[in-house]
C-alpha cells in the first residue's frame, strides 16, 4: 500500500497486474479521494471492480455479475 500510495500520484493507467495488485491499487485511489474507474474482463478483476466508483465489465463471466455496468460491446474502444 505505501508503494502505491507513491505510484498514485504520478500514474492514471495500470495494466498486467495481479488481482491483488488491482484491489490495492484501485482502493488507494479511493482513500486519497480520487474518483476511480475499473474496467474488466474476468473473475480476477471482482475485487477491483467492486472496489472502485465506476466498474464496467467487459465480459459475460463472472465480473459482468460484481460490476454495476455491462458493456454488451465487449472492446475497450466502447468505454
Amino acid at each position: 500500500p505505501i508503494a502505491a500510495l507513491e505510484y498514485a500520484k504520478y500514474t492514471q493507467v495500470f495494466g498486467r497486474t495481479t488481482p491483488d495488485d488491482k484491489v490495492s491499487i484501485v482502493s488507494t485511489f479511493v482513500e486519497v479521494g480520487n474518483i476511480t474507474l475499473m474496467c474488466g474482463d474476468g473473475g480476477n478483476d471482482c475485487g477491483a471492480l467492486k472496489a472502485a466508483h465506476i466498474g464496467i465489465a467487459l465480459s459475460d463471466a463472472e465480473a459482468s455479475v460484481v460490476a454495476p455496468f455491462t458493456s454488451l460491446d465487449k472492446s475497450i474502444a466502447s468505454v
